[in-house]
Formats: structure tokens, C-alpha cells, sequence
């Protein structure tokens, strides 16, 4: 009777483990939406297929690139914290990349050095963020390659991604090409 008991206790305590895991990651990402502040980054999409998981956009963003004084002690594929700002356009931009998490805060995003190059005597850090990836149903996602080369160059209406960030979380909500949802353009 008593290995009945613990195996009933057991498999509802892994039940309640299997619910709370999945239930505290929406929870993150819909606290991230609600709280967060939204930046837009100007993008540059090219269209993969991953096997695994499915068709997406990958986004290139003119905001990945960030020069310092000296190589320091800065590593490729060293975790950082950027911190963002908005231009003149409302567009985000780095305002600074710190090697420890801020704590006074919340626009900044957790991210990674993809690699360190010189640029015209200017030592720039390539920073790869965790929303790089914008995934869509598959049918439909081969349009949007097309819908982008069609308005990647329009001066009008860049191309741009909006993100939620907050307190280095970040979640990407949209893309919007041609002042558009890019789901508005594949639904036609």
C-alpha cells in the first residue's frame, strides 16, 4: 500500500513539474510584453528552412555592430548586456555593451559577441541577439522572402523588427516590411 501512495505522490508531483515548466515560461515571455519597452530594429531578413524547427526569417540588424576603445578583455562568444536607446528615427541603437548585468536598468538585452573585428582603425564588436529568428508557418513563408526584396530598399518604409526588452529579457513581437505586418503580406 505504502509504494502505491509513493508512486501516486510521485506522478503528481511530476504532473505539477510538467505544468509549471511550460505555464512559467509564458509567464516570463507575457511579463517581458507587459512591462518591457519596445525598440525597433531595422532589419535585413534572408529566408532559411530548418529541419528541425521550421521556416523563419533571420534578421540582421543594422544595430549589431558596436565600436570600442581596445580589445580589452572582450572574447567572441562571450555573453554581454546592451544596452539600447532610440535614435532620432525610433529606431534602437546601442548606447552600451557591459560585460555585468545592470542594475539600475531595464532597457537592455542579454546577447552575445559573434566576433571581434577592426574596421577602418576602430575595433568593433559583432553582437549577436537572442531574437534573431522569426519563425512563421511554412507555407506561407516562402512569400516573404519575396515580399522583402521587393521592399527591402524603400527609403519610406524600412524594414524593421519590433522587440519588447525588459530587464534583459527580450521578445520578438514583429516584422514589419513596407509599413506592414510581414503576416499581413503572406496572407495575400
Amino acid at each position: 500500500m505504502k509504494n502505491k501512495i509513493l508512486i501516486l505522490t510521485a506522478l503528481i508531483a511530476l504532473f505539477l513539474v510538467q505544468l509549471f515548466v511550460p505555464f512559467s515560461m509564458i509567464s516570463d515571455r507575457e511579463n517581458v510584453l507587459e512591462q518591457g519597452k519596445e525598440f525597433r530594429f531595422k532589419t535585413a531578413p534572408i529566408d532559411p528552412v530548418d529541419p528541425f524547427r521550421g521556416n523563419y526569417l533571420t534578421l540582421s540588424f543594422d544595430a549589431n555592430d558596436f565600436a570600442v576603445s581596445s580589445k580589452g578583455d572582450w572574447k567572441e562568444n562571450e555573453t554581454i548586456y546592451v544596452k539600447l536607446k532610440t535614435d532620432s528615427l525610433g529606431f534602437a541603437v546601442i548606447e552600451s555593451v557591459m560585460k555585468d548585468e545592470p542594475e539600475s536598468v531595464n532597457d537592455y538585452v542579454k546577447a552575445r559577441i559573434t566576433y571581434i573585428y577592426d574596421r577602418e582603425n576602430q575595433l568593433i564588436l559583432n553582437i549577436e541577439y537572442p531574437f534573431d529568428r522569426y519563425y512563421m508557418d511554412e507555407f506561407k513563408a516562402a512569400n516573404s522572402t519575396k515580399v522583402y526584396t521587393e521592399h527591402a530598399n524603400d527609403s519610406l518604409y524600412p524594414a524593421y523588427a519590433i522587440v519588447s526588452v525588459y530587464n534583459g529579457e527580450s521578445v520578438l513581437k514583429d516584422v514589419i516590411v513596407g509599413g506592414k505586418s510581414i503576416k499581413m503580406w503572406i496572407q495575400k
